[in-house]
Order: structure tokens, then C-alpha cells, then sequence
């Protein structure tokens, strides 16, 4: 359970943030090693180098390019694994007010980043800072993709999460169960995610009780 909401943000970044390997530049193939190091749980060995991606990417680029953002919310990802909260919540923020100055704002990459930042703040027991953060990722998501959408599974979970930390298990319970109708068509029984929401509904169930 404890690394359920990482999970998700791991998802996340995996579906959403792709680099083209054609023509890629330098600030792309560091970006491209950084990920693989990353989705290997090398986060120590990944973030120098997502680090020098964002250096590269904010002075060939400048601060407001969405590239640049995609580089800070994968540093934004390393350091909220490591547990440098602080440093996460800075590269999450700058990501995120790039991607509202750049794009619509329900734009999938706006949900992504406050999904992201919205984690953040239950990993630091933030829960009232978080829940915004995560209805709004669901609310965007809701809006750009069809019901059934693996991305809409995670917000759903998410929220629920959000929910179930402050003791409101009433109201996370049916988030549970939404979401997991939504990973077993999308992914299967056997998806990793099954037993982490399963355990955390559970959890939620037995309170009610």
C-alpha cells in the first residue's frame, strides 16, 4: 500500500511523457536514460542527469518551453521517490505553471502535474492541500478521455486515497470501486494495480464496518 501512489505517478509519467527518439538532441537522450534509470528504480543514478536535461532544455529552450516542463516533472518524480519532498513540491510547481501558461487548461499534461503534486502532499500528510489538486486531475481527465480510460482509473484512485487518509471512507469506497472496474477491463486481473487498490479498499471497508 505504501507505494501504491507511486505507482500511479510512475503510470503516469510512463503514458504522458514519451521522447521521440528521431533527431533527439542531447537534452533528449539524457532525458530518455534518465526515464529508463528511473522506471528501474535507479532514482540516484537518474537524477543528475534529468537535472542536466532541465539545464540544457531552460537555456537552449527558455523557462516557459513544454519541454522544459516535461524535464522538471520528471526531476519533480526522482526527488518526490527519494523523499526530497521540498525539492519535488519546486519542480512540480514550475512544471505545473508552464504547462497552465502554455497550454488549455484542461489540457491532460495540467492533470498530470497536479496529479503529481497532489501525491506529493499525501506523501507529507497535506491531505487538505492535496484533494484540490487530485479532483481537479480527475475532473480533466473526465473531460479529455473516455470512462473507461486507465488514466480516469488513477485519478479515481487517487481521490479515493485522498478520502480514505482523512477518514472518509464513505466517500472513497465508491472511488475504489469505480477505479477498479476501470483497471480490470483496462488491464486485466492480474495488473499490479488490482491487489494495491483491492488492499486499500479493504482497508477502507473494514473502517465501515
Amino acid at each position: 500500500m505504501k507505494r501504491a501512489y507511486c505507482l500511479a505517478a510512475v503510470f503516469v509519467v510512463l503514458m504522458a511523457c514519451q521522447s521521440s527518439a528521431a533527431n533527439a538532441q542531447p537534452a533528449d537522450e539524457l532525458y530518455s536514460k534518465a526515464m529508463e534509470l528511473y522506471g528501474q528504480r535507479k532514482f540516484a543514478e537518474a537524477l543528475p542527469l534529468a537535472q542536466q536535461a532541465v539545464a540544457i532544455d531552460q537555456k537552449a529552450l527558455g523557462p516557459d518551453d513544454l519541454d522544459f516542463a516535461k524535464d522538471l516533472n520528471l526531476v519533480g518524480l526522482i526527488h518526490h521517490e527519494l523523499r526530497h519532498y521540498a525539492e519535488a513540491e519546486t519542480a512540480y510547481r514550475r512544471s505545473l505553471a508552464v504547462r497552465e501558461k502554455q497550454l488549455w487548461a484542461d489540457h491532460p499534461d495540467v492533470a498530470q502535474s497536479a496529479s503529481n503534486l497532489g501525491l506529493l502532499y499525501i506523501a507529507e500528510g497535506h491531505y487538505a492541500e492535496a484533494e484540490p489538486l487530485l479532483k481537479r486531475a480527475l475532473a480533466i481527465r473526465l473531460k479529455a478521455f473516455a470512462q473507461d480510460h486507465p488514466d480516469i482509473g488513477l485519478s479515481l484512485r487517487n481521490v479515493g486515497y485522498v478520502y480514505a487518509k482523512q477518514g472518509r471512507c464513505a466517500d472513497a469506497e465508491p472511488m475504489y470501486r469505480l477505479a477498479l472496474q476501470i483497471f480490470e477491463k483496462a488491464f486485466g486481473p492480474d495488473h499490479a494495480y488490482i491487489p494495491l487498490a483491492l488492499d486499500e479498499l479493504a482497508g477502507c471497508s473494514a473502517q465501515l464496518r
